[in-house]
């Protein structure tokens, strides 16, 4: 619970991935147009509207402070769609990633902490 509570582990995700996807020799050359990287993008945007789905809805609302990350991976993929900037998408795949991640840190939490019941399924 603690680790989720503070944003270090948060950002340092997401600047970890960011800079691995920087590694990638990806920035020497201009994106053209592509509908793959749009599809991305609008994958990304969809796992991101779900991450935030699962931040505000679980235990009420208690990881509300985890929609930042979220929230600005959406926001990151719909500015791709339109600008098409190598950096929007790249930094729209650091922020889904650190969201998966972190929905998938709230779920051990949630059914670790006991408040799930197995009688009910």
């Amino acid at each position: 619970m603690r680790l989720i509570d503070e944003y270090y582990f948060q950002i340092a995700l997401t600047i970890a991935f960011i800079v691995i996807i920087l590694t990638v020799p990806f920035l020497n050359y201009h994106l053209t147009f592509n509908v793959r990287f749009e599809t991305l993008s609008l994958r990304c945007f969809f796992l991101n509207l779900a991450s935030s789905l699962v931040f505000f809805l679980v235990e009420e609302g208690k990881f509300k402070s985890l929609l930042i990350f979220s929230l600005g991976g959406a926001v990151t993929s719909l500015l791709f769609v339109k600008f098409h900037s190598t950096y929007l998408v790249l930094l729209s795949l650091a922020l889904t990633i650190t969201s998966v991640i972190m929905v998938s840190l709230v779920a051990c939490y949630y059914l670790s902490s006991g408040r799930t019941s197995r009688k009910q399924f």
